[in-house]
C-alpha cells in the first residue's frame, strides 16, 4: 500500500496537490465565504512567492525592496 501511495505521488503529484487546494478552498469558501477566502487565497499566494524566493537563495531584504515602495524602509545611513 505504501508502496501505490508513493508511486502515485511520483507519477501524479501536481494532480494530487492540486485536488487538495482545491478541496481546501472550497470548504474554505463554504466555512468564511468568497471574500474571506479570496484573501486568504492572496496570502498563501504571497507566502509561497517569499518561500520560493527563500528556497532560491535569495536575500528576503532584496525581495521586499523589489515589491515595497521606498518609505516602507528606513534610511540607516
Amino acid at each position: 500500500m505504501k508502496e501505490l501511495f508513493a508511486e502515485l505521488w511520483h507519477q501524479h503529484r501536481g494532480k494530487l496537490l492540486g485536488t487538495l487546494f482545491g478541496f481546501w478552498l472550497g470548504v474554505l469558501f463554504l466555512l468564511v465565504g468568497f471574500w474571506r477566502m479570496l484573501i486568504v487565497a492572496l496570502l498563501i499566494l504571497c507566502g509561497y512567492y517569499l518561500g520560493k524566493k527563500v528556497d532560491e537563495k535569495e536575500p528576503l531584504r532584496d525581495v521586499l525592496t523589489r515589491i515595497l515602495p521606498d518609505h516602507f524602509f528606513r534610511n540607516d545611513s
